[in-house]
């Protein structure tokens, strides 16, 4: 004779059970996912904060090493940065040792002010050159959610991250 209590836990899930968790996940799924597109953009801001910083101080550097004008340019219609040396001939060549030459960044980013900087076209410049005065300069740069503000005063680079 059967015992009466194997039926009150069957060996497997009904359909409606199958999607009652589905739909459980759905929701999850749906309310997490915005905060990793956020929380990814915010690392990529980040990111391009620091190697933006990282490459004026390497401009500061050079040029006071070279005793030659070393200009940091950003292109805002490619979303890229350089650095320039100037030459012999008092033109501006692209420095050789620096690491990929221009450096592009995520289409997410966008220019959010400037100041300081002198512009041709889409084109930003900042001359950093041991013959004349340090500059004192700003760019700030913006996802949907955080700004970040790369202020350069005399020979110092700082950042500063803020939430919108």
């Amino acid at each position: 004779m059967k015992n009466n209590s194997d039926n009150l836990f069957p060996a497997g899930f009904t359909l409606f059970e199958l999607v009652v968790v589905l739909g459980i996940l759905s929701a999850m799924v749906a309310v997490v996912l915005p905060f990793c597109k956020r929380s990814n953009d915010g690392l990529k801001i980040k990111q391009a904060g620091s190697s933006i910083a990282q490459a004026l101080r390497y401009g500061i550097d050079l040029a006071e090493k070279r005793k030659r004008a070393v200009k940091f340019i950003y292109n805002d219609k490619y979303k890229s940065y350089r650095l320039e040396i100037e030459n012999d001939e008092n033109s501006f060549e692209p420095v050789d040792d620096f690491t990929g030459k221009e450096t592009f960044f995520n289409e997410n980013i966008g220019l959010f002010d400037i100041e300081g900087f002198e512009q041709a076209g889409q084109e930003y410049s900042l001359i950093l050159d041991v013959k004349k005065v340090w500059p004192d300069a700003r760019i700030s740069f913006s996802t949907d959610n955080i700004v970040i503000t790369i202020t350069i005063k005399s020979k110092y680079v700082e950042i500063k991250e803020e939430s919108i």
